[in-house]
């Protein structure tokens, strides 16, 4: 973390005197390589401070939510202030809340997990389990959804000729979310969490089908704000399962897994969306995310047998 904060702030001042871009690709690779999984730690946290289901389920939903409020913000104000102030300014700020952040997080040891408590049997990889591999996957496969409807969304709206209503269509995506993790975080749900996240994850194939339908961007974004509503919910369903499934002592190792696998999908969909962006234009974007939201169903529901036998 402090490598990458570190490094965050000499890229934002590589910026700002007009540094080659292969060195401002090095450097930012060094970030992102560096940064680690701050939801991670803070996950595995919650699980070591309670076992009770009903505070999980709480405390998950509460991260999930707080986590929609960064992806709302973030990037409004990060725009704004590079467009308005300094162009290197956001790259400054974040490297600082960062390591400002971070390092007050990590110095709260009452919190920790105890380093090294019961590490028997810890040698056998968590992904030698079918039914957690299952859990990652449908994890990547939702993360190839995300990645291909934020470039996607923005060639819509840029077909439209209003480029400038993507940020608001997708500021209402996380909206949806966040407000669905409030609600679904304030009371107990009937149902499994197995039956959270396959349902989630039909609700999110929906949703992601909708897109083709639209035919101004005021109905994508309440298209998109209708999706998000399943977002938060599916995710804290999932991590209950990860909760579940994975030894006390490997929970951090579990939480890791999810991040890497969300992450990578996110990578993969934009990648891809943007092949099929430069073909057919935006509909071959949303034809990404509609595949990753199909692909999530199908593995959630080829898993749900496994999970409800392990999670009963």
């Amino acid at each position: 973390m402090t490598v990458s904060g570190t490094a965050g702030l000499c890229l934002a001042y590589a910026g700002a005197h007009h540094a080659p871009g292969g060195m401002l690709i090095a450097v930012a690779a060094l970030i992102g390589a560096t940064q680690g999984s701050m939801s991670t730690l803070v996950r595995a946290r919650w699980t070591h401070l309670t076992r009770n289901a009903g505070q999980l389920h709480t405390a998950y939903s509460m991260e999930a939510a707080l986590d929609e409020i960064a992806f709302m913000v973030g990037p409004v104000l990060a725009t704004w202030l590079g467009g308005t102030v300094a162009n290197w300014l956001p790259m400054v700020i974040t490297a600082t809340v960062q390591l400002v952040g971070g390092w007050t997080f990590l110095l709260q040891r009452d919190t920790e997990p105890p380093v090294g408590a019961g590490r028997t049997g810890g040698k056998v990889p968590l992904t030698g389990s079918r039914v957690l591999w299952l859990v990652f996957v449908a994890y990547g496969m939702l993360g190839i959804v995300f990645g291909a409807v934020d470039v996607s969304t923005v060639a819509f709206a840029t077909e439209a000729g209003r480029a400038a209503t993507a940020g608001p269509a997708l500021l209402l995506f996380s909206l949806g979310s966040f407000l669905a993790g409030f609600v679904y975080g304030s009371r107990h749900w009937a149902g499994a969490p197995w039956q959270h996240f396959t349902l989630g994850t039909v609700l999110i194939g929906c949703g992601a089908g909708s897109f083709f339908f639209a035919r101004s961007i005021e109905a994508l974004a309440v298209q998109m704000f209708l999706t998000g509503l399943a977002l938060s919910p599916t995710f804290v369903a999932a991590q209950t399962l990860v909760q579940r499934l994975v030894p006390a002592e490997r929970v951090t190792e579990g939480f890791a897994w999810v991040a890497t696998s969300i992450n990578t999908g996110v990578s993969v969909g934009s990648s891809l969306a943007g092949v099929g962006l430069d073909r057919v234009g935006s509909p071959g974007g949303f034809a990404v995310t509609l595949t990753g939201a199909l692909l999530a169903l199908a593995v959630a529901v080829s898993a749900a047998p496994a999970l409800r036998r392990r999670t009963a």
